[in-house]
């Protein structure tokens, strides 16, 4: 079973996504912040991190950096709520795989999330 872990300081966005890829038969863990990212992510190790933006403290950039160092195994998903094609390049070039925006299309964010665990497998 892929473990999934959600960052984003909105409690109710992690809610909402970890029910969603709950019931698609993943493991998922939850983290606030960059901090607690960091500290839950390698053991066990995640498979694929949603990893927010726009977060107070660690933005997700320096946590995306931090990840990449920590945890180079796990595939990272950008999102953010605020369109910029600067900041999503950037975290692409820093590693990310992929830029989702809020709000979710949930059907859409679903697939992503799938389709990016099935290429690792």
């Amino acid at each position: 079973m892929a473990r999934i872990m959600i960052v984003d300081d909105e409690p109710s966005v992690r809610k909402l996504v970890g029910k969603l890829l709950r019931s698609q038969g993943l493991e998922v863990v939850e983290a606030r912040d960059g901090a607690q990212a960091l500290a839950l992510a390698g053991d066990p190790p995640v498979d694929l991190i949603l990893l927010d933006i726009d977060m107070p403290g660690m933005d997700g950039l320096e946590t995306l950096r931090r990840l990449r160092r920590e945890c180079p195994q796990a595939m990272v998903i950008m999102v953010s709520g605020i369109d910029d094609e600067a900041r999503a390049l950037r975290a692409m070039e820093e590693g990310a795989r992929d830029y989702v925006r809020k709000p979710f299309d949930l059907s859409h964010l679903r697939e992503v999330v799938l389709r990016h665990l099935a290429f690792a497998a």
